[in-house]
């Protein structure tokens, strides 16, 4: 997102106003869970999820290539992402069902 504009140190600047502020990997389930969890007992004071993501994660020419921030795949392009998003569904559902 700092390719596309700089809102950092965002988890400073809710800090600053009072939230209650969780840093997470947005890539990781458990992290997300226990955020979920962490917001809803926190009691006092609103709460912010800053999850740090890597854009376009999973499609090769896409990730972490600031030029794909809100623009649509042409059709080839389109098919090649969902290529390899179907492989690695695949792949995580083979180690989760063994």
């Amino acid at each position: 997102i700092t390719e596309v504009m700089n809102p950092t140190p965002i988890d400073k600047k809710f800090e600053a106003f009072g939230w209650n502020v969780l840093v997470i990997d947005a890539h990781n389930y458990d992290e997300i869970k226990n955020a979920i969890k962490t917001a809803k007992e926190t009691k006092g004071k609103p709460t912010v999820i800053v999850a740090k993501s890597i854009k376009g994660k999973g499609v090769s020419y896409m990730e972490n290539n600031a030029a794909w921030h809100g623009n649509a795949p042409k059709e080839a392009d389109y098919i090649i992402a969902i290529n390899e998003i179907d492989a690695k569904i695949k792949e995580l559902e083979a180690k989760v069902n063994g």
